[in-house]
């Protein structure tokens, strides 16, 4: 769970694990302007869509690579993505 601004948790309706791999060269797109959301599979086929920038804690000099948790609410807005 995460927290919110007055310090209560949000809890996540929907959760989805995701597998994501993206190359340096990939992500150069965000880091020039032209892309900001990323569009992935998760673990069970459903496509799921979410701003690049919520990767930018997990980019290194590889790219982004793993496995990741999605929390969504129940209107399917981004609660959090954390490496699993």
């Amino acid at each position: 769970m995460e927290r919110t601004p007055g310090g209560k948790h949000k809890t996540a309706a929907r959760r989805y694990v995701l597998d994501i791999y993206l190359t340096p060269a990939q992500l150069e797109s965000f880091y020039a302007g032209s892309v900001d959301q990323v569009s992935a599979l998760d673990r069970s086929g459903r496509r799921l869509q979410f701003p690049l920038a919520s990767l930018r804690p997990h980019v290194t000099h590889t790219g982004v690579r793993g496995t990741f948790e999605l929390g969504a609410d129940a209107q399917n807005r981004l609660l959090y993505l954390r490496r699993c």
